[in-house]
């Protein structure tokens, strides 16, 4: 699989990455992260975030 990112994306992850970490285990890592939240089941149908709290205030 090839993905496409947005110039400067590459920089921002080697600006991140832990000693010894390539940007292959990074994006392995925020993969398996993404994958688990959203398979984990929600509370609440319904969520509300701070950016809604901040538009219909």
């Amino acid at each position: 699989m090839q993905a496409r990112f947005p110039d400067g994306t590459f920089g921002r992850i080697t600006a991140v990455l832990a000693p010894e970490e390539d940007r292959t285990d990074f994006v392995r890592a925020a993969v398996e992260n993404e994958l688990r939240r959203r398979e984990t089941p929600r509370k609440s149908a319904k969520k509300t975030d701070a950016k809604t709290l901040r538009t219909k205030a």
